[in-house]
């Protein structure tokens, strides 16, 4: 009777489970299953019989199952209950996803006999969650790659998420913007009116509009256009906010300007430090114009000023500049043109003159156009500069090919040599052929390759001069010809101070030693003639000693000149500072002696200050210059970087108060002045701080580079059997007009007035004069608002 009632309880309970929605199963202390409902065979097809034990695992998805069996192992090991996801096959999808929850039970002894658990079938929300995400992740994808600031809030204006670009404008973190919290990045004076707006939106449901600043990463605010709107359920309900912010920053800023440029244009042209004028109407009638563009004109205000331009300057008429102006009148179109050949009055006759050019159609507020605007800029000096460079290049190019010269370099890391042209024709190898060490050997005669190798030896060795300097015979593989070359080279080393190519020229001097040779020949056969000569050889010989003697006092004068002249320089600026001292000494007991004094008055003294200040400085610099004149100074092994972190530490404060960027490494070592690179270094860095721009951090490159034999070449003035590194020395500041760059580095030269910019004009002179005593040589690139690149090119020795 027992046994019948528990069999009909067994039955009761199996049939009570197989009606679930869902997978019920018991397992052993081991993990094994002892029991699995009917469902799991029925509604995803997994025999029963093959999943007890641990063979449900083979019915679980393999990306899925380390996961699972870690967990229950896990679960096994501590007792605690098991819950985790996992995919499981499925007769008619694949497979499904499935909640699968255990817990143990226990004996009275507090042992774990069995485990309950159960299998819930959630792949159609796993799938929803998943859709949901992806859906997301692409929304957020592409928020995060739109130009906008964006972010979305709740119904009640709470922001739960921003994307990139809002936090890479802001530098704020998620954690300090959610909520509220982009509240601290906005402008303390506008916030009011912001919450004030933003609340009667979110109450009214209405979407939201206001133009208002952001504060930037960098401390500065900026406007944006902020535009909010409703996101609304299938019922009408605001469920969510989206929200944009733009830039408008430069819009606004443009519109400012153009305002301000109508109003200011003509104040403009006249302070302007380039030539302009507006010539109105058809005939082109001079309204207004600065006074460089008299001076360019070589004429005066009062012959020029309301007269048509080509009946005040006639010597400008059938050159071509009716025609450019009548097709900018008509067409509405700029025409420029640089270097442009006119014939102008200068000093009571016609010159040849050179201009860059530009005329621009002169606008009414209606847009009609009513004249043009012309700016001009006399460029023939650097016009004829450029010829006298040209006409020294091409020397400089036939100089080379008429020396018969052929260059190789030496790869030391392949074995590999490069031969030009003259050289692969002179040891008889082909225009295409693979020339390694061996086989450049072979082309040499046996018994003179141990001359080439001590001499390669010595340059590669560590601590030497690094010179190649050889002279060997060599037999042409192809037509078995002798020659003798002499040839020459230097070790070249990478930023590791490591010799990694060596490069240098050879000359056939196959001639030369033929000739010396025969006059070795006729100097044996002449000896005895010219014993004879010996009594007329020792009187020329004492005339020469008497010369020396005449040369070495004159050195001696000119050390003594040099001395006076130094005298002088301390003389000269001690007895100018000191009158400048004392008007400044009486200056201030006169401002104490007489008390109260009117505001005229304290300007005058005010002024009187200023210009002995100025003075001073200018005195200062003065005397700099003068005494940078390379005589005596001792040269020594300089670490260009070392120099620069000394100028760097001296500008500290400067670089601080400007939040100025400066990157530099792999400067060289050289040898030079020290003080006088610290003096280049320091006057270029003053220089780049000095002319930063506005609203922008400086920013100020230092980078070096070897210049090779090519480069060498295209600078005349250099020394073309010497190594040079060039240094070049760049910024973002303000920039130089094209036309001005010629004169920033001839004394007491300023570009600008000043009230704008503080300086003597003496600073990049001095860079030049310090260059010039290492004979390198010094120049400037630049474009207006584009920033200043200084090129500095130096010797190694």
């Amino acid at each position: 009777m027992k046994d019948s009632m528990e069999k009909k309880g067994d039955i009761d309970f199996k049939s009570i489970v197989n009606a679930l929605p869902l997978v019920v199963w018991t397992a052993a202390p081991d993990g094994g299953l002892t029991y699995i409902s009917q469902q799991w065979q029925d509604i995803y097809g997994n025999p029963l019989d093959e999943s007890l034990g641990n063979g449900w695992a083979k019915f679980v998805h393999p990306e899925d199952l380390e996961n699972a069996a870690v967990l229950w192992s896990n679960s096994l090991k501590t007792g605690q209950n098991y819950e985790t996801e996992f995919r499981v096959q499925h007769k008619n999808t694949g497979y499904r996803w499935i909640l699968v929850r255990a817990i143990p039970k226990y004996n009275a002894e507090g042992e774990i006999i069995s485990w309950n658990g159960s299998n819930t079938d959630v792949n159609d929300k796993k799938v929803s969650e998943q859709a949901a995400r992806k859906s997301q992740e692409r929304f957020r994808a592409m928020a995060d790659n739109i130009p906008n600031l964006a972010w979305m809030a709740n119904a009640d204006g709470w922001i739960y998420w921003y994307n990139k670009k809002w936090y890479d404008y802001t530098g704020t973190t998620p954690e300090q913007m959610e909520g509220w919290g982009w509240q601290s990045v906005h402008d303390p004076a506008e916030l009011p009116h912001v919450l004030e707006g933003w609340h009667a939106s979110i109450k009214s449901g209405e979407a939201f509009e206001m133009v208002f600043p952001i504060k930037g990463a960098n401390g500065k605010f900026k406007q944006f256009l902020t535009r909010v709107l409703p996101v609304k359920d299938e019922s009408g309900q605001i469920n969510q906010w989206f929200g944009s912010n733009t830039d408008i920053t430069q819009q606004l800023l443009a519109e400012k300007a153009i305002k301000e440029s109508e109003q200011n244009l003509r104040n403009v042209i006249l302070q302007a430090p380039v030539a302009m004028c507006i010539l109105k109407g058809k005939r082109y009638v001079v309204e207004l114009a600065n006074d460089l563009m008299f001076e360019l004109w070589g004429k005066s205000a009062s012959e020029l000023m309301n007269r048509p331009i080509f009946d005040g300057l006639p010597e400008a008429k059938d050159q071509g500049f009716e025609e450019l102006l009548d097709g900018v009148y008509n067409s509405g179109e700029k025409f420029s043109a640089y270097s442009v050949p006119i014939s102008l009055p200068r000093n009571g006759k016609i010159e040849n003159v050179y201009i860059d050019l530009v005329y621009e159609a002169y606008r009414e507020p209606d847009g009609s156009i009513s004249g043009v605007l012309a700016v001009a800029n006399d460029v023939t000096e650097q016009v004829n500069a450029r010829k006298k460079i040209e006409e020294a290049e091409t020397f400089l190019r036939g100089a080379v090919e008429l020396a018969n010269l052929g260059t190789w370099t030496i790869d030391l890391k392949t074995k590999i040599l490069d031969y030009d042209a003259r050289l692969r024709n002179w040891f008889g190898f082909s225009s295409d052929e693979l020339i390694d060490i061996e086989k450049a050997y072979s082309s040499i005669i046996e018994e003179e390759r141990h001359l080439v190798k001590e001499s390669m030896m010595h340059a590669l060795t560590p601590g030497t001069d690094g010179i190649y300097n050889v002279e060997y015979k060599i037999k042409n593989l192809k037509d078995g010809s002798i020659k003798i070359i002499h040839a020459q080279g230097k070790a070249v080393l990478d930023d590791k101070n490591e010799i990694y190519k060596i490069t240098g020229t050879a000359r056939d001097v196959t001639n030369e030693r033929n000739i010396e040779i025969e006059l070795t020949r006729q100097v044996k056969e002449r000896t005895e003639e010219l014993a004879a000569s010996n009594e007329k050889l020792q009187a020329i010989n004492e005339e020469i000693a008497a010369t020396n003697e005449e040369l070495e006092e004159s050195n001696v004068k000119l050390h003594s000149s040099n001395a006076e002249l130094e005298q002088f320089a301390y003389i000269a600026s001690h007895d100018l500072q000191e009158p400048v001292r004392k008007i400044s000494t009486f200056t201030q007991m006169l401002e104490k002696s007489l008390g109260n004094i009117s505001e005229k008055s304290k300007n005058y003294i005010e002024k009187i200050n200023s210009s002995t200040e100025r003075m001073t400085v200018l005195i200062r610099d003065v005397l700099a210059y003068s005494q940078l004149s390379g005589i005596n100074e001792i040269y020594d092994r300089v670490n260009l970087n070392e120099i620069l972190e000394e100028v760097i530490t001296d500008f500290e404060l400067a670089i601080e108060q400007k939040k100025a960027i400066i990157n530099y490494s792999g400067l060289p070592i050289i040898e030079a002045i020290p003080l006088q690179m610290s003096q280049l270094f320091s006057n270029l860095l003053s220089n780049s701080l000095k002319y930063s721009k506005d609203g922008i951090l400086p920013e100020i490159n230092i980078t070096s580079d070897l210049l090779s034999e090519e480069e060498v070449i295209t600078y005349p003035t250099l020394n073309h059997s010497k190594l040079y590194y060039k240094i070049q020395f760049a910024d973002n500041g303000i920039g130089i007009k094209a036309e001005q760059i010629d004169r920033i580095f001839n004394i007491f030269q300023r570009l600008h007035a000043k009230t704008e910019y503080s300086g003597t004009g003496i600073g990049l002179s001095i860079c030049k004069k310090i260059v010039d005593n290492h004979h390198g040589l010094i120049k400037a690139e630049s474009e207006p608002g584009k920033g200043t690149e200084f090129i500095i090119i130096l010797p190694i020795d």
